[in-house]
């Protein structure tokens, strides 16, 4: 077809009403003959010449479209209930609700009941802390857990391999809730995505700029939204302080749970539709809350479960002893499993408390203590060879402890005092750390004035309607 039969074919369709077709054979015109005959095109469809130039730019990208590789990514939002929810007795059901398909301690069912409900307003949220499934091996439930979860959040997106590009994009097209199985291959020798996901935890940093289109252009990309991952073995520490991490443990024979079915709903789309009814009548109560933390909690902790504990405390009724005995509790597992320079002086600061006439210690003293500590990966080093006075120096020497020439009867060997570890034990060893417990007593005046001489349970309860590192990496061994 010449060009000025297919001019003549788009001015009969334009005049037929047929635009749709018309604006096919559109694209089909070079550049040059479209400039020429774009006025008389114009005026057969009626409209100004900018407005056709946009309906050729949308056959244009449409017929791109239709050449893509894959499949259009939508995302199911959840429609909420008709009737308002009592928080408690919503927050009641979806632990009973999890429960049934995953056998997890009470504490991680408050944490996940806790999230999934947080995952409705995380957009809202001034802090986005990941959920994480972790476990020493596989077939633990880690990806049922992550099925679950999926069911019941907003806008779920499932996967187990996303590079930073596609984060980023998607995220800032779409606000998901990110579900990512077998983290553990994806994060391992990917910086770039690892920094992402940092980045992701607060809303003030979760944004990345790119230069886009032929004009370079500086764009501004979000990374924030719910994360929940799973994965075998241990997150890095960067995105592991910024989680509420749920350790997993293979099922025995007698913990029966019922299988879940990627065939039947089982109950879950109803509950996910009372979630999304109870956080929209009352998220303006939950972002206003200030609730009270557990002292030993460090600040990053605080950051990630306040934004669970503002949930608690509005829905009252026992969540929020729940909560804050869950951060407690999962906060002093996380504590247990800290970084090796932590654990260094943590087990250091034992050392010391066991032998507390000693107020100097040498290199090589201190090193034969911490190379016979069994629960520990010090005699592990060097290939089973122990932990070194080198080693031992380098690895303190982060901290700004240093050797020095101690006075020891006859000898003056090199070591440690006692006192230059004094202030890096209060800087990175919180004392009493994790050691209380909550109950329906600890919650009154005293620790959160605002509610009189009331619970939190009584206080807050509403209706909506109504208002590792181990040896192998020999050298490194990062502070955070």
């Amino acid at each position: 077809m010449t060009d000025a039969s297919l001019v003549d074919d788009i001015i009969m369709h334009f005049q037929a009403g047929t635009t749709e077709t018309a604006a096919g054979l559109l694209r089909q015109l070079s550049d040059i003959d479209y400039e020429q005959h774009r006025t008389p095109l114009a005026e057969a469809a009626g409209v100004r010449p900018a407005a056709l130039d946009k309906l050729r730019r949308q056959a244009e990208k449409k017929e791109s479209g239709e050449k893509m590789q894959g499949r259009a990514l939508t995302l199911p939002d959840i429609t909420p209930a008709d009737e308002p929810q009592d928080g408690a007795t919503l927050l009641d059901d979806l632990a009973r609700h999890v429960r049934r398909f995953v056998v997890i301690d009470e504490t991680g069912i408050a944490a996940i009941t806790l999230w999934t409900v947080f995952s409705h307003l995380a957009h809202d949220a001034p802090c986005c802390p990941n959920l994480v499934f972790s476990s020493a091996v596989k077939a633990c439930g880690k990806s049922t857990a992550l099925d679950v979860v999926s069911r019941l959040v907003p806008k779920p997106l499932a996967t187990a391999n996303v590079s930073p590009a596609a984060l980023f994009r998607t995220v800032e097209m779409l606000s998901p809730t990110l579900l990512v199985d077998e983290a553990d291959s994806m994060f391992r020798n990917n910086d770039d995505l690892r920094t992402l996901v940092n980045a992701g935890f607060t809303r003030t940093a979760a944004t990345v700029v790119r230069i886009v289109g032929d004009d370079l252009e500086p764009r501004l990309f979000s990374v924030f939204c719910p994360k929940a991952i799973a994965l075998i073995g241990t997150l890095p520490d960067t995105i592991e302080s910024r989680s509420i991490v749920i350790r997993m443990r293979r099922r025995l024979p007698d913990e029966p749970i019922e299988r879940l079915r990627s065939d039947k709903d089982q109950g879950f789309a109803p509950l996910a539709r009372r979630i999304a009814r109870w956080v929209s009548d009352n998220k303006h109560l939950i972002l206003a809350e200030e609730p009270e933390l557990p002292e030993s909690l460090s600040d990053r902790q605080a950051d990630a479960w306040r934004e669970l504990l503002r949930i608690a405390d509005i829905a009252g009724g026992e969540w929020p002893t729940r909560a804050r005995n869950a951060a407690l509790e999962l906060c002093s597992k996380l504590d247990e499993d800290a970084d090796i320079s932590t654990r260094l002086l943590s087990d250091i600061e034992k050392i010391f408390n066991d032998d507390r006439e000693r107020t100097k210690w040498p290199s090589q003293t201190l090193v034969d203590a911490l190379n016979a500590m069994e629960e520990s990966p010090w005699a592990e080093f060097a290939r089973g060879k122990g932990l070194t006075t080198n080693r031992l120096a380098k690895m303190l020497a982060r901290f700004d402890i240093r050797t020095r020439t101690l006075r020891a009867g006859t000898g003056t060997p090199k070591g440690y005092t006692v006192e230059s570890f004094a202030e890096v034990f209060s800087r990175y060893l919180p004392q009493n750390r994790n050691t209380a417990t909550f109950d329906d007593n600890t919650l009154q005046n005293n620790d959160l004035k605002c509610c009189g001489n009331v619970s939190v349970a009584d206080a807050k309860r509403n209706i909506s309607d109504e208002t590792g590192q181990q040896e192998g990496a020999q050298d490194e061994f990062p502070l955070f």
